[in-house]
């Protein structure tokens, strides 16, 4: 049988550090897969930054078993095309079972870029997720404008959702995992094969170069 992963996608802010909603998504992971045996939690991070460390030592602290840094200049200004393609290859290559994002701006607009990228569906503006017994993610979202909540399966891998943040407190005890750091470059931003709506100079963004 092959590990169950999840793989919760961060976004930092401003200063380049997490916001709360990548934490709150990790501890959550972790909750989902620990009465499972052979899972895996990953982080990935997209973006350029020099100092992990404190972010890891975090991360582990919230259950995560992988953290997973896409690290190039050319990641260092936000670009939804850009950034879409790193997190798909990343994505392609590790198989994770679910895909996590917060519900947040940028969540939101990079979840649906990504589910289009790896022709997968998704959940949006969850507020409660589940493991069931046959290893399927269900999602709770609400519906009838918020009257009603509908639990949603996913028929397709990776099965994707994006939560709103808070949905899911930080507990105060601490998990303290041995985390496994990766760092990699996107096998397009190596060869410099940019897309081709979008590139990034001088940290504008240019559309139909």
């Amino acid at each position: 049988m092959n590990k169950f992963k999840i793989a919760v996608i961060c976004e930092l802010n401003r200063f380049d550090y997490p916001v709360d909603v990548s934490f709150q998504l990790t501890r959550k992971a972790y909750e989902l897969v620990k009465d499972f045996d052979d899972t895996e939690v990953q982080v990935v991070i997209t973006g350029k930054r020099m100092e992990y460390d404190n972010i890891i030592n975090d991360f582990s602290l919230c259950g995560a078993d992988k953290v997973i840094i896409v690290n190039d200049s050319l990641l260092e200004e936000y670009s939804p095309n850009l950034y879409t393609k790193a997190i798909s290859e990343t994505l392609k290559r590790e198989m994770p079972n679910v895909v996590l994002f917060g519900a947040t701006i940028t969540g939101r607009e990079l979840a649906p870029l990504v589910a289009s990228e790896l022709q997968t569906g998704l959940t949006a503006d969850c507020t409660d997720l589940f493991i069931n017994e046959n290893m399927q993610l269900e999602a709770t979202r609400p519906t009838y404008g918020g009257k009603m909540n509908a639990v949603i399966l996913c028929k397709t891998l990776p099965q994707m959702a994006t939560v709103r943040p808070d949905v899911f407190k930080l507990p105060e005890d601490k998990i303290y995992k041995d985390t496994h750091l990766i760092t990699e470059l996107s096998n397009f931003l190596k060869t410099k094969k940019l897309p081709v709506d979008i590139s990034v100079f001088r940290g504008e963004r240019h559309v139909g170069i």
